[in-house]
């Protein structure tokens, strides 16, 4: 069944479905697949079931750091902001200094700042708040998170939160 990793872990997961390893593999390789040009269009679906593998890997180890992160990225991939932050959180609570943790930490760092400066720019301080309170959450030391949150407040003429936030 071995003619790269995805066949490989995708066929083991039928024949050992409750090895960690193997739950947690078959898991990544199916959010892998959901970037794949034969998957696009079935990009949430891959998505899906690898958040179930993972799932279940994590119930039966509940200290697996690779299935918080990979259910981190599949549902950032998914747009399920609080989701993503949730497992992300749990596996830096384990291995506070895990590699693979900060690169994802800044490209989502990245994208909520992005998001929130584009509704920002639109007038949308509601969606621009939204998106810079879960930047601090995720960095919660990032001073210009913050400053950018305590600008939406402002805005919103929320001046006790902008000021806690300044």
């Amino acid at each position: 069944d071995w003619k790269n990793d995805i066949t490989l872990f995708l066929k083991d997961v039928e024949t050992v479905p409750n090895s960690v390893l193997v739950l947690g593999n078959a898991g990544a390789r199916y959010i892998d697949l959901s970037d794949t040009k034969n998957f696009v269009a079935h990009r949430e679906e891959s998505l899906e079931k690898g958040i179930k593998y993972l799932k279940h890997a994590i119930e039966l180890h509940p200290r697996y750091v690779n299935g918080y992160l990979n259910l981190g990225l599949a549902y950032f991939k998914l747009r399920k902001d609080f989701e993503a932050l949730y497992y992300w959180k749990n596996a830096e609570r384990l291995y506070p200094n895990n590699p693979y943790l900060r690169n994802y930490y800044q490209v989502y760092s990245n994208d909520l700042k992005n998001r929130g400066a584009t509704a920002f720019n639109r007038g949308r301080m509601d969606s621009a708040a939204m998106a810079y309170n879960m930047w601090t959450l995720l960095t919660p030391y990032d001073h210009e998170a913050w400053y950018n949150l305590g600008g939406a407040y402002f805005n919103q003429q929320k001046y006790a939160l902008a000021k806690r936030s300044w």
